[in-house]
């Protein structure tokens, strides 16, 4: 599953664009803080609720509205309205749902997802007629999406919330591509082989074989019992540049997947999923590791 950090980024950049677009209709908005980190490698637990716009500068306004910012009436001269919120965001911290998971409070957990829901819920009926919020929905949607995956272990409901968002609010971009691979993981760990396999496929014939996420779904057509096999997989991993480290989190597929695989291919499963969950890539540590694991 595309780990958190990542995750926090789509839904950053889906609140900046929203509110670029905005901007550029009528500048009487209000964009979002750019205070949460874009790297996908660090984020801390504060950043990991979704943001709520906050008022943009004069000099972000001037230069939404192509005019200098005194002639912008963006609300900083003496002649102009002060600059109202067009859209209010939907707002959650997630390390709240991570302290309930890790405390083992299932109960409290569901509860609160539950709520959750229901503001993402309500945000999509009443603004899935704006074009303006869709990729701020497919961010959304996708944060319900990767709750349902990681903390409920409701891998059905995930797959549907990454249905929902591919097909009404998602378009081609790296963000979507990153959906499209975690759908894959809920599929397989949902029991549906043919249609991870699908999605895995999908995946890896739109990017390039460097595309750090290229071995991992190359990883879950073998788990899903595809046309790929342990050498293919190493393979792969071969292929993306060194220096790129990788950032998935194989929680469900550990809950879901590895129990239901043979001796063998549980242990060749869990030398992949080490490695590709371990800070620093150890490709010698690795192939140890599946030599003893045949």
């Amino acid at each position: 599953m595309m780990t958190k950090p990542a995750a926090v980024k789509f839904a950053l950049t889906a609140l900046m664009a929203l509110s670029t677009t905005l901007l550029l209709s009528a500048c009487h908005t209000r964009a979002v803080s750019q205070d949460v980190p874009k790297d996908k490698a660090a984020v801390t637990e504060s950043d990991k609720s979704v943001a709520t716009p906050e008022e943009i500068t004069q000099e972000e306004c001037g230069c939404g509205c192509g005019k200098p910012a005194d002639t912008c009436g963006c609300g900083w001269n003496g002649a102009a309205q002060e600059a109202e919120p067009t859209v209010a965001g939907v707002n959650f911290d997630e390390s709240e749902l991570q302290a309930l998971y890790q405390s083992g409070k299932k109960t409290e957990l569901k509860a609160r997802a539950g709520e959750i829901f229901a503001q993402i819920d309500a945000f999509e009926s009443s603004y899935a007629g704006n074009p303006e919020t869709h990729t701020y929905l497919a961010s959304l949607i996708g944060r319900k999406g990767f709750i349902q995956h990681e903390y409920l272990a409701d891998y059905k409901g995930a797959v549907k919330s990454y249905n929902r968002v591919l097909e009404r609010y998602c378009g081609n971009g790296e963000d979507c591509l990153y959906m499209r691979a975690d759908s894959a993981e809920g599929a397989l760990n949902a029991g549906n082989k043919k249609d991870a396999i699908k999605r895995a496929q999908l995946v890896l014939n739109t990017v390039e074989p460097e595309f750090k996420n290229a071995p991992i779904m190359h990883f879950i057509i073998w788990l899903a019992n595809g046309k790929e096999s342990v050498k293919s997989v190493r393979k792969s991993i071969d292929a993306v540049p060194q220096q790129t480290k990788f950032t998935w989190a194989f929680n469900g597929t550990r809950r879901a997947t590895l129990p239901r695989l043979g001796k063998t291919k549980r242990a060749q499963a869990t030398c992949f999923i080490d490695y590709f969950e371990a800070d620093e890539r150890d490709e010698a540590k690795l192939d140890v590791c599946l030599k003893k694991a045949r």
